[in-house]
């Protein structure tokens, strides 16, 4: 190098939950929009929702899996979990968890 040079790197932050192919920011959005017999994946991560928005998510009757410390590419998991912040409350539907730590 001669002289002084710039550089631009964008860095694209991983979704916090996925539905198949599609990333969603939070779980609420994710869990709105899952069918019954989904599985969600969740980044190994603190989640970003509040148990209220959860909650409100919950009620809709639908049963689904969520699967919690996925990598960023969400290929494997990390070993890590997934931390939700509770309380939470199931009103109706059913929901198969692994890799979740409710604080």
């Amino acid at each position: 190098m001669t002289g002084a040079k710039g550089v631009t790197a964008t860095f694209t932050l991983a979704p916090k939950a996925k539905i198949g192919t599609v990333g969603h920011a939070t779980l609420a959005t994710a869990y709105g929009v899952a069918a019954t017999g989904d599985i969600i994946l969740l980044l190994d991560s603190e989640m970003p929702d509040n148990c209220l928005d959860i909650n409100a998510a919950l009620g809709q009757g639908k049963n689904i899996t969520l699967k919690g410390g996925y990598k960023a590419d969400f290929r494997g998991t990390s070993g890590l979990p997934t931390i939700l912040h509770g309380p939470f409350k199931i009103s109706s539907g059913r929901i198969s968890v692994e890799g979740l730590r409710v604080r």
